[in-house]
């Protein structure tokens, strides 16, 4: 995500696209201070009033450092929701800490009673994510550890000044379906979700909260998560919430071969579009796809 502020002007996406097209996002070229990598570093930090910005490879990372930058004793003990991804506990285990669970309700979220009862004196932080998209109530979350003067490791959304008009979601395999659980559960977060081979568990669901504006896209010989056929194999059926959801025509207003892509487009709906995009392998992300999807996207 980033705010229209600090990142998203034509001359910033056009060097966006740029990189993404030739693959050096992964890059850290440590000799050229022109380097993208730093100049986003730079920028940001100047743009925060700050005197360093680190950009980091992954969000494993990023939760290991804020723990070190927080200068927490060996043994610290930190709360975080039961229901999590294998790399918080493990970031904080990596940082010498000690790892705390806080229940989870029946609808996933953090159970606010029993946050508000283990966290006492004996805690030091406070990590909160939203496993597959259900978020928890962060404004309660942020009032108890204020009274209890308890540092927490909070979503960027809520701590920068971040435009959500220009949000914009997308994940890969299980990812992918935290992208369809967030769209169905909270589509006001965010301007479009981009989801990359996944989709939703339990089904079709008909209770969504509003239609969102979706751009899928998955391998038809995908047999990690299988592609979402019709019961006559109907390829649409992979998006056929959100063409309910949005009230879109029963055949795509567009059809388009972008390379090794297969789109289909429901423009002319009640509500937001949606865009369905194959290809002809497996599990996989497929090159260059955020570089074509994403400029699509920001172009609503």
């Amino acid at each position: 995500c980033g705010s229209s502020l600090f990142l998203w002007s034509d001359e910033r996406l056009a060097s966006i696209h740029g990189y993404l097209n030739i693959h050096l996002l992964g890059r850290r070229e440590t000799k050229h201070t022109n380097s993208i990598h730093h100049m986003l570093e730079k920028e940001f930090a100047e743009f925060m009033g700050s005197k360093y910005a680190l950009a980091v490879s992954s969000c494993s990372a990023a939760l290991f450092l804020s723990l070190k930058a927080l200068g927490l004793p060996r043994g610290a003990r930190v709360l975080i929701p039961a229901f999590t991804f294998a790399a918080v506990p493990s970031s904080i285990v990596h940082a010498d800490c000690v790892p705390v669970l806080a229940e989870v309700g029946e609808n996933y979220r953090l159970d606010i009673e029993d946050f508000a009862t283990r966290l006492d004196d004996t805690i030091d932080a406070v990590i909160i994510s939203h496993m597959r998209g259900h978020t928890s109530d962060m404004d309660a979350i942020m009032a108890l550890c204020a009274e209890r003067d308890i540092p927490v490791i909070e979503d960027a959304a809520r701590r920068w000044p971040v435009d959500r008009s220009r949000i914009y979601v997308s994940g890969f395999s299980y990812g992918g379906a935290m992208v369809w659980r967030l769209a169905c559960d909270k589509g006001a977060v965010a301007a479009a979700f981009l989801p990359i081979a996944g989709s939703l568990w339990d089904g079709n669901r008909e209770d969504c909260a509003e239609p969102v504006r979706l751009s899928h896209v998955h391998g038809l010989k995908d047999t990690v998560m299988d592609y979402p056929f019709g019961p006559n194999g109907e390829e649409e059926a992979a998006v056929s919430l959100w063409l309910n959801q949005n009230q879109c025509p029963a055949e795509p207003d567009e059809t388009a071969k972008e390379g090794v892509f297969s789109c289909r487009r429901w423009t002319s709906c009640g509500g937001p579009p949606v865009e369905l995009c194959t290809h002809p392998w497996g599990h996989m992300i497929p090159k260059l796809w955020l570089a074509y999807a994403l400029p699509r996207a920001l172009a609503r």
